[in-house]
């Protein structure tokens, strides 16, 4: 992830293509994206840790991450309010398609 970021910045700071500002900086940028690799192989690897040191089942360790995620996605969704619109807003752009893999 964090070598092909950082292609992408290069490439398009040597073709000259790429419009520099002087708030932008591709090195701050190409840190940024390292930073966040590193980071996310690290919660990778102690999630994997957690996840084979614990006695209990596997299937109450994914139900109970699945609970947590749920209830902070219904925290962030509840502060949201979505306008007051309810759910017009919430459901809109949903299509059949989306629907289905909804209720899969």
């Amino acid at each position: 992830l964090a070598s092909g970021a950082a292609l992408v910045q290069m490439e398009g700071s040597m073709c000259g293509s790429a419009k520099t500002s002087s708030d932008t900086s591709t090195a701050t940028g190409l840190q940024a994206v390292c930073a966040s690799a590193t980071l996310s192989g690290m919660a990778g690897c102690y999630t994997e840790m957690m996840l084979k040191t614990e006695k209990i089942p596997m299937w109450l360790q994914s139900a109970t991450v699945a609970a947590a995620s749920s209830a902070i996605l219904g925290v962030i969704v509840l502060q949201r309010g979505y306008g007051g619109a309810g759910a017009e807003a919430f459901f809109h752009g949903f299509v059949p398609l989306t629907w289905a893999v909804v209720f899969m």
